[in-house]
């Protein structure tokens, strides 16, 4: 009984040891690291502080994080924090001050802002990989993960070491964007440029079932071109070549000429047959025959009128006189409609979705440059031009505050509720922006970057 007690023991001490032996054979999966936050921010670190009040500076202890001075922003001074970013985005000139303020651009939940700092460093420093890893974590944001992919596996062939990059591209691979591709084209971060660009060994040569493969650009690969200034010029009809030409006038004064001659020809011919002398015709025979003179000229110079301009006076007679109205946007109906709603000048073209489609896609090309996904435009200019570019698409429709914004924004309805326009003067990501809900337009917002 003894031996059997001790042989018990021994198993019983041994079978734990053996397991634990086995665990640790056991190969686990390689962890994906995290984030890695800047190590200097003394560029960007007086943006933030510079919101606050020095006493709610000293409540939060000897140095904040960047992260407990966001979390602690109003809205109004996230938007100081956004136009503080935006002055020292003109006076950056190093890769790590670029670095800085897209990094403080995420932080502020702003990606769109940050996406256009990492292409700044992409088209100044192509080699350099800091502007290529801002640009996965910033399409990784926008939940564009076929291009934030895209971008990390481009910064990781110029540092295979960076472990932002390679975070990037664990957690993107394999997922389907988020970005809605129903009625517009698919969204993708700007092409890189063509200096060392290659397809990703890293990357899939297929996408997995039920995934979206990543998208590659549908232009010409080469460095983006600076979005041309935004300008508008205001219609001169009084610049029309042409005009009324000078032969019906010429027709009508010789036609009028020649039944006066006839006329006076007749009248020759009957003075020498019956006509006594001048001074034995009573005056109201003369001014009666005057009258007849007088009403054959008028019936000779209509029927000239008439042989010129038939078509014209034929149109004007069926009532067909809005063929102008027309041809101008708008019936001459519709205006009156809204001319009795007090909501119109009856001499403004309505706003229907075929001319708002004219202005934003001329030639069928999208206006400005696609921004964090196509349907987003990008251009230069300032509040002034997003305000001119406003009146040009709603000029004739009812305008009335913004039902979110209030003062800050208007809203226009299209005619016949075939869609809607908005204005922000001030938006989530900090510039102004107009909104566009008008069908057949694969425009969704047009924001101005000032130049």
């Amino acid at each position: 009984m003894i031996c059997r007690g001790l042989i018990l023991t021994a198993l019983l001490a041994i079978a734990p040891a053996a397991r634990v032996s086995g665990q640790a054979e056991v190969p686990t999966a390689p962890k994906i690291p995290s984030i890695q936050k800047l190590r200097d921010d003394r560029f960007i670190r007086n943006a933030f502080q510079s919101q606050f009040q020095p006493d709610q500076l000293a409540a939060f202890g000897k140095k904040p994080s960047l992260e407990n001075l966001v979390k602690a922003m109003s809205p109004e001074q996230r938007q100081g924090a956004k136009t503080s970013l935006a002055a020292l985005e003109g006076e950056a000139t190093r890769p790590e001050e670029f670095e800085q303020i897209a990094e403080a651009y995420l932080l502020l939940n702003s990606p769109d802002e940050a996406s256009l700092v990492a292409l700044k460093m992409q088209e100044q420093r192509p080699d350099d990989f800091r502007g290529f890893t801002m640009g996965a974590r910033a399409a990784f944001d926008l939940g564009d993960y076929p291009a934030a992919a895209e971008q990390a596996a481009e910064a990781r062939k110029r540092n295979p070491n960076d472990q932002n990059a390679f975070a990037v591209l664990m957690l993107s691979k394999g997922r389907t964007s988020l970005k809605r591709s129903t009625t517009v084209e698919a969204a993708s971060f700007p092409p890189a440029p063509a200096v060392l660009r290659q397809e990703s060994a890293e990357l899939p040569a297929s996408a997995p079932a039920g995934s979206t493969p990543p998208l590659k650009p549908q232009v010409k690969v080469g460095p983006a071109k600076p979005v041309p200034a935004f300008t508008f010029e205001p219609r001169d009809d009084s610049k029309k070549k042409g005009g009324m030409p000078l032969w019906p006038i010429a027709a009508v004064a010789g036609l009028g000429a020649a039944a006066y001659g006839v006329q006076q020809s007749r009248r020759s011919w009957a003075e020498q047959e019956s006509e006594p002398p001048a001074e034995e015709v009573p005056d109201s025979d003369r001014i009666q025959r005057n009258r007849r003179r007088l009403i054959a000229l008028g019936v000779a110079t209509a029927i000239g009128f008439g042989i010129v301009f038939g078509k014209q006076l034929f149109a004007a007679a069926g009532g067909l006189g809005a063929a102008k109205l027309i041809r101008d946007g708008a019936s001459s109906f519709q205006r009156l409609v809204m001319s009795e709603a007090g909501s119109v000048n009856p001499s403004a073209p309505m706003v229907v979705p075929e001319r708002v489609r004219n202005l934003l896609t001329p030639a069928g090309q999208r206006i400005g440059q696609a921004g964090s996904s196509a349907d987003i435009r990008i251009v230069r200019g300032t509040i002034q031009d997003a305000e001119a570019l406003f009146s040009r698409l709603t000029q004739g429709a009812k305008i009335v505050p913004h039902p979110i914004l209030g003062p800050a924004g208007r809203l226009a309805e299209l005619a016949n509720n075939s869609g809607s326009l908005a204005l922000r003067s001030v938006s989530k990501s900090g510039p102004p922006t107009i909104d566009v809900n008008v069908p057949g337009v694969n425009i969704r917002e047009i924001k101005f970057i000032s130049p």
